[in-house]
């Protein structure tokens, strides 16, 4: 029964890694892309070596970003299988066969940062306990993004230094409101425009965006606190400026009250960037790079990243990081 104590042992680690992504904020869609890498990455390695994770070396890292590039077929038995609490007498019962289509370099390394961040925490809550977690098995030279081959519209990344001048030139609430919304949001212009003074939930810290497709996705946006702030001085700001705005309406507006058009915030970013004196091809898409380098930095996590942007293929994500 060795195998079975192996792949037990293998889920109740990947169970753990899973609750505390879950307790760490990270979204839903995160949480099961990383369940869905890891599932595969656990089973490839079960089926192969029939060892637990605490056995997984560079040099099994570098067969699977192999398999990863050539593609192939993992046979999953009944008896191998995480979600069957009984286990049968009879041996080797066909469950299913997975196949695995090969992946282009960007989708490998999208799939190696899922490993990397598992045994990264492996590492931290079991190298005391378990020597063989002492070291993660994910070469950081696998993991290094240098994709370069396409920029989004070759615009340059706004780095803090850079962030920093341009803050200090902002005077009004409203300028500087917006700014923060798309350098700690990384928002889209689009976005921006639609976003409602009752979007954002002050209890969780997040707002409530309108994506592309349609899509509603409640943001959990970092550096939340000083957002809400200045949502604060901007509601004063309007008043004392005798703006028409409705508290469940939206939040750029003209001095009637009319929503502002993407050209306008456009324009009104564009002449806050030359005003600072910020050289180079920055425009208002600057911040969008910005903050997924500045978010990827911070995390060295890929899919989080991914997602926090609303990105669908990772490769894209990769192309907006100044790394």
């Amino acid at each position: 029964l060795g195998i079975y104590k192996v792949i037990k042992k293998n889920r109740n680690w990947l169970n753990l890694y899973l609750k505390n992504c879950k307790f760490s904020n990270k979204s839903k869609l995160t949480i099961e892309n990383y369940r869905i890498d890891l599932e595969k990455f656990i089973l490839w390695f079960e089926q192969n070596f029939r060892k637990d994770l605490s056995k997984v070396r560079s040099q099994h890292i570098s067969q699977y970003t192999q398999y990863l590039a050539d593609g192939g077929k993992i046979h999953i038995y009944l008896k191998q299988n995480w979600f069957t609490e009984k286990i049968l007498k009879r041996e080797k019962i066909l469950l299913k066969t997975y196949i695995q289509n090969p992946l282009t370099s960007n989708s490998r390394r999208r799939h190696l940062s899922s490993i990397k961040n598992f045994f990264e925490f492996l590492k931290q809550s079991f190298e005391e306990a378990n020597k063989n977690f002492s070291k993660n098995p994910v070469k950081p030279i696998i993991h290094q993004i240098r994709v370069k081959e396409v920029d989004i519209k070759h615009t340059e990344n706004i780095n803090p230094k850079q962030f920093e001048v341009l803050d200090e030139t902002i005077y009004r609430p409203g300028d500087r409101l917006m700014l923060y919304l798309l350098y700690y949001g990384g928002l889209r212009l689009n976005e921006l425009k639609n976003i409602k003074f009752e979007s954002f939930d002050y209890y969780n810290e997040s707002v409530k965006l309108k994506r592309k497709g349609g899509y509603i996705h409640n943001l959990k946006i970092n550096n939340f606190l000083i957002i809400r702030k200045w949502i604060i001085t901007y509601k004063e700001w309007l008043l004392k400026n005798n703006f028409r705005f409705n508290e469940n309406g939206y939040l750029f507006i003209s001095k009637d009250g009319g929503v502002l058009s993407n050209k306008t915030l456009y324009n009104r970013i564009n002449k806050l960037i030359h005003k600072a004196g910020l050289k180079g091809n920055i425009t208002p898409h600057s911040f969008r790079k910005a903050c997924a380098t500045n978010l990827y930095d911070d995390t060295k996590d890929l899919l989080l990243v991914r997602n926090y942007l609303n990105h669908k293929d990772a490769s894209v994500t990769q192309t907006y990081i100044d790394r």
